[in-house]
């Protein structure tokens, strides 16, 4: 399996402890290396030096067998010249069968070396890849040489990371993320169907939700409200009105002055609008919004004479919205009104019908901002 650049970028990163161990090793195989050479310069402290080279060689043999993940030595021509504990269990074999062999034999398993071990004897930085083996387990491979006094590269120290689980997790995780993101998409489709459904039979919803939808938006913007919030209100907005698909002809194709109990009519549509919503499982609360979108901070509204806190958040704004859109826009039976006066109609109910907040923020929109609804 072809592994990007980005991912090899992305696991070099996480896996930078790579480094930090190679470089420990390496102190601890140069410092050797100066002590033998050291002998040969001084052989009159042979005693001493031995001491010294077997006390740093258990060091190293400590920090080497400490690592967890598989290192091992080799030279110019891959073969083995020692290795750690991790890498021998791996291995299946006694260290003394593997020395001499071919690692790319052992472990991990490949066709032939790897390449580079010359640049890599010239790069004091070390040389990254990530590889494949031939079961198809994926890998981090660093290498790095270690110079002798005379700064000749007398072999590679070779550090191999498994990377396979951590690769298909982050692949999982986008395949996750692309499935999320095809149900959202799909769920937003459901919920513009059932807006284009309400404006079908409805020539009063036609832009009517989505002006509504746009503007409370545009006033949760404005009040730093978080993108979660910021989706509901637009999608509960857009079908807020979906219970007006219960009114009968007579009242949706009205354009005089509704009597008192074809009014009472309309009024329903909140709560048949709950109903229609409250079983499906949006992120958001679409129900509520349906249901509680005529409520005013007093008790005075509809249905269920909500006050304050008890009306949602997305409510709220969208009852100011509504407020707001009906003024502005015109209607098969009247023109518009006016923004001024819509904005003097929430402006005289702010801190007692709307929230007194974005009753200022909607007035903002308008005439500082220049807010308009879009046609």
């Amino acid at each position: 399996m072809h592994i990007k650049k980005s991912e090899l970028t992305s696991l070099h990163e996480e896996n930078s402890c790579f480094k930090i161990e190679v470089g420990q090793l390496k102190k601890k195989l140069q410092k050797q290396a100066e002590i033998s050479q050291s002998l040969l310069l001084k052989k009159d402290h042979v005693d001493q030096f031995r001491q010294l080279i077997n006390q740093e060689r258990a060091e190293w043999e400590i920090i080497f067998d400490a690592i967890t993940d598989p290192v091992f030595l080799h030279n110019g021509e891959g073969s083995i010249l020692h290795a750690n504990q991790a890498y021998i269990r791996i291995a299946g074999q006694p260290l003394q069968h593997l020395i001499g062999k071919p690692y790319w034999h052992i472990f991990p398993k490949m066709t032939n070396a790897l390449p580079d071990f010359c640049r890599g004897c010239h790069d004091d930085k070390g040389i990254t890849m990530a590889i494949e083996d031939v079961d198809g387990s994926r890998f981090l491979s660093y290498r790095q040489c270690v110079r002798s006094v005379d700064n000749d590269c007398r072999y590679m120290v070779h550090f191999i990371q498994d990377v396979t689980g951590q690769l298909r997790a982050n692949q999982l995780l986008e395949t996750t993320e692309t499935t999320e993101t095809k149900l959202r998409q799909a769920l937003e489709g459901s919920i513009q169907v059932i807006a284009m459904t309400l404006e079908a039979r409805d020539p009063c919803a036609v832009g009517h939700q989505l002006h509504i939808a746009d503007l409370a938006r545009a006033m949760g913007e404005k009040a730093g409200l978080s993108q979660t919030r910021l989706e509901g209100i637009y999608f509960g907005g857009i079908i807020h009105d979906i219970g007006r698909i219960h009114l009968p002809d007579e009242i949706i194709t009205c354009t005089d002055k509704l009597t008192k109990t074809q009014f009472l009519q309309v009024q329903k549509h909140a709560e048949v609008g709950y109903q229609i919503l409250k079983n499906i499982d949006f992120p958001w609360p679409v129900a509520d919004i349906a249901h509680q979108h005529h409520e005013r901070l007093d008790g005075s509204g509809y249905p269920q004479g909500l006050q304050g806190k008890e009306i949602c958040l997305e409510a709220r704004i969208i009852a100011i919205a509504d407020v707001v859109e009906a003024i502005v826009m015109p209607r098969p039976y009247r023109p518009s009104l006016g923004v001024e006066t819509a904005l003097k109609e929430i402006s005289q109910g702010r801190g007692t019908l709307y929230e007194a907040q974005y009753v200022d923020i909607c007035v903002d929109l308008f005439r500082n901002d220049a807010y308009i609804f879009q046609q």
